[in-house]
């Protein structure tokens, strides 16, 4: 028997603007700068509208740190990765 989505989880792909961050996500766009930069939406409406996807379980939240080089690293010209 094929698996049927569930009332909510259409809703929230029916939804244009849930539609348009799902289609996003799905073509490799994952990070928020980045999502915002490519929707044109502000922070704090994207922000609601993620958390709504990831309440439905269409999308998972993921916690990333950006690899920074500390500054005692740039003055001894030392990179390490970390």
């Amino acid at each position: 028997m094929p698996v049927r989505p569930s009332r909510s989880s259409r809703r929230g792909i029916s939804c244009p603007p849930n539609a348009g961050i799902l289609r996003e996500i799905f073509f490799g766009v994952h990070r928020l700068g980045e999502l915002k930069r490519a929707l044109g939406i502000s922070g704090n409406i994207l922000t609601a509208r993620l958390n709504q996807l990831t309440e439905l379980g269409l999308v998972e939240r993921q916690a990333y740190r950006p690899n920074p080089l500390i500054k005692s690293q740039l003055l001894r010209g030392i990179f390490l990765k970390t």
